[in-house]
């Protein structure tokens, strides 16, 4: 879902960073001012929880006109301290971000423009990173910002149709994904990140049932650094071996019959099942992944070993700008 700022200007005063020996031409007037309009779903930044933005502007010269300038809200508009207005002629072009305090290592100059960005580690934490790059000059109607999600959303489903066993959920985890990104303001970069776990538990169970519902908790949904997963090969060993490097989602579960005897885990109360991915995660997409647990449990996360004999069934469902629309495979 794209994020709609409109950016207005009449007029555009030379910047502290331009050389001493160029003078911009300007006109006096309004100085550059933002109004936000943003429409709210799930974990995304709404209205009014966006509250400030950063941003950079490039003249046509391929001049700093200003450099990580903050906007905060007044009232219904965003604007900077110092004030800054549009040029007589010629173009901008913006580089923006938010949250800006949680971009690392922002570098954008006229050369290159990077930032690197690293999910919090506890799933509660991660939050809803938006950003833009976009070119325009000053008009008596405005200039609109459409800041996109540069984030990827993840959630699991979860359903089992067969009355014969009885699935409680306590958990959902993500193994071996890339922890941090570089960011171009167009693609992800994710080549020298780390790999690690994203997991969530909780002391409810959620009882699986006919219909497809989330498993994700209390917390909410992972939002993460897009980027091509290479699936685990459940083929050649356990999801959790030393020195396996596939992605996969595992989920906490306990299995036992109608009657109530408890099938997994054969010792303890709750244990981990996975589940390869290699879905290639877009920013501004929302990926359900719907687990169909009907007539397997697929396998165990350290032993490999089968549950019920088969795999578990799963769909992908992708939502694109966090949007209704949606795509199954």
């Amino acid at each position: 879902m794209k994020k709609s700022i409109l950016l207005i200007g009449i007029a555009l005063m030379a910047s502290a960073s331009c050389t001493q020996d160029k003078v911009m031409e300007t006109r006096q007037g309004k100085p550059i001012d933002f109004r936000a309009a943003i429409e709210t779903k799930g974990v995304e930044l709404t209205t009014e929880e966006l509250t400030s933005f950063r941003a950079t502007a490039i003249d046509g010269n391929n001049d700093l006109y200003f450099q990580y300038l903050d906007f905060t809200k007044n009232g219904d508009i965003f604007t900077s301290t110092p004030e800054y207005y549009w040029p007589a002629s010629g173009e901008l072009t913006f580089y923006a971000y938010s949250p800006a305090d949680k971009a690392d290592n922002v570098s954008i100059t006229s050369e290159a423009q990077t930032l690197e960005f690293t999910p919090a580690g506890n799933i509660a934490d991660q939050i809803d990173f938006v950003a833009i790059k976009t070119t325009g000059s000053n008009t008596a109607e405005g200039m609109e910002l459409e800041f996109q999600h540069s984030l990827t959303q993840i959630q699991i489903d979860a359903k089992n149709t067969n009355t014969g066993y009885t699935y409680s959920v306590t958990g959902v985890k993500f193994v071996n994904i890339a922890s941090a990104g570089t960011f171009n303001f167009e693609e992800w970069d994710v080549t020298n990140a780390a790999l690690t776990t994203y997991s969530t538990t909780y002391d409810n169970p959620i009882i699986l049932d006919t219909e497809a519902e989330s498993i994700m908790g209390p917390e909410g949904n992972a939002i993460l650094i897009p980027q091509q997963l290479v699936a685990w090969d459940n083929t050649v060993g356990p999801a959790s071996a030393e020195g396996q490097t596939g992605s996969y989602l595992a989920v906490r579960i306990n299995v036992t019959t109608s009657s109530g005897v408890q099938i997994y885990p054969k010792e303890g109360e709750y244990d981990w099942v996975a589940v390869s991915l290699n879905t290639k995660w877009l920013p501004g997409y929302k990926y359900i992944y719907i687990l169909d647990f009907t007539t397997g449990a697929g396998t165990d996360e350290d032993t490999n070993e089968s549950i019920l004999g088969k795999d578990i069934k799963f769909d992908l469902n992708y939502v694109w700008g966090w949007s209704n629309s949606n795509y199954g495979l």
